[in-house]
């Protein structure tokens, strides 16, 4: 807690007269404050050389044990204070810093003219450890960071939280994708599988029809040939008017069981009046 000089002594200083005791425990109090300020220094470094000898316990681990480390929740929350604590010392650091700067603006005129506008005002007593003199308020200063540095640890680690669900949601959805990725492929190998069959007997009905198509061309030849053979028979009188292709086609074909050419054809042959009639061309075929 900074000591003040009383206020009766303050009351007495003007523009004009300083008292040479108020200059005097003014002095003394910043003395004090610059004391205390050095031994806030001490400490912060001392504060900055442990976690630095932390740090460079926890860089020493291996790789394996570091990741190991990083799973156990406990070691993740040291980590976490770790760092916030070398926030803190940075934050601590920049107040003393900002606090020596305000100290070399220090000027007494602009302090005592400040007394008399509190004086004047009457709110002197509120404002008497804060604005009188350029305080450190090391201690309030101290617990504020602390507050505001465990708040924002809170948020980080409810960021943090959020963002490992987030994560697990991706994982989720990924494992789903790859999940559907492999059914599409095995439908894909399966529809592959009956496209290649298709073709396949696709081809050997072609062949099949193409082998059809040439049996059929033979076949016409020969329905072409026997056509020509037969077209002289059919120019006969009885068969113009008695006879069809059918009736010539079964008399001209040659039975197995007899013999050819027989020695006697029209005894042979059935008795019919159409042998007689092609007797000659059957010997010609033949």
């Amino acid at each position: 807690m900074l000591l003040l000089p009383p206020i009766k002594e303050l009351i007495s200083i003007s523009f004009c007269f300083v008292d040479v005791n108020l200059i005097t425990k003014l002095s003394y109090c910043l003395r004090r404050l610059n004391a205390e300020l050095e031994a806030k220094t001490a400490e912060l470094v001392r504060q900055a050389e442990e976690v630095i000898r932390d740090q460079q316990e926890i860089l020493s681990i291996p790789v394996s044990t570091q990741v190991k480390l990083c799973e156990d929740d406990d070691k993740n929350f040291l980590l976490c204070n770790f760092s916030a604590k070398l926030r803190s010392i940075d934050i601590q650091a920049a107040d003393d810093v900002a606090v020596l700067e305000d100290f070399t603006d220090f000027s007494l005129a602009k302090t005592i003219s400040k007394i008399e506008g509190k004086l004047e005002e009457g709110d002197l007593l509120k404002s008497l450890n804060d604005d009188i003199i350029p305080s450190v308020g090391n201690e309030i200063g101290t617990e504020a960071q602390i507050r505001f540095l465990k708040a924002k640890l809170r948020v980080m680690q409810e960021e943090l939280d959020s963002i490992v669900r987030e994560c697990s949601k991706k994982d989720d959805e990924n494992r789903n994708l790859n999940s559907r990725v492999k059914e599409t492929e095995e439908e894909h190998a399966r529809i592959q599988r009956t496209v290649s069959t298709q073709q396949f007997q696709i081809e050997k009905y072609k062949m099949l029809s193409e082998e059809a198509n040439r049996k059929s061309e033979g076949l016409q030849q020969q329905l072409t040939a026997v056509e020509k053979v037969m077209q002289p028979f059919i120019s006969f009188p009885y068969l113009r008017e008695n006879g069809t292709l059918g009736e010539l086609v079964f008399w001209c074909t040659p039975l197995p069981h007899y013999s050819w050419p027989p020695q006697a054809p029209w005894v042979s042959l059935p008795p019919s009046p159409i042998w007689v009639l092609l007797l000659p061309q059957v010997f010609n075929l033949y």
